[in-house]
C-alpha cells in the first residue's frame, strides 16, 4: 500500500525553489532542492503568502514571475 504526501512550493522562472535564508536575517533565497524549501499545506496558503507584504512590498523583484507547484511524494 502506497502512502502519498502532498505539499506546495514556490518556484521561480529559473526552476529554483523559495526558501527564507535564516543566516541573512530573512532574505529570500532560491535553491535547487524542493525538499529543503518552504512548504505550504495548500495552494491557497502559498498564494496568500505571495500576496503578502514580504513578497509584494519587501522583495517584489525576487518574486516576479514565480509560480506555485504541487509536490507529491509517494512511499511504496
Amino acid at each position: 500500500m502506497a502512502t502519498v504526501k502532498q505539499y506546495y512550493v514556490i518556484q521561480n522562472r529559473n526552476g529554483k525553489f523559495f526558501k527564507i535564508d535564516d543566516l541573512s536575517g530573512g532574505y529570500p533565497l532560491f535553491i535547487d532542492d524542493f525538499e529543503h524549501c518552504e512548504r505550504y499545506n495548500s495552494k491557497e496558503n502559498a498564494n496568500i503568502f505571495l500576496k503578502g507584504k514580504y513578497a509584494t512590498e519587501l522583495f517584489p523583484k525576487e518574486f516576479d514571475g514565480v509560480s506555485v507547484r504541487k509536490v507529491l511524494i509517494t512511499v511504496q
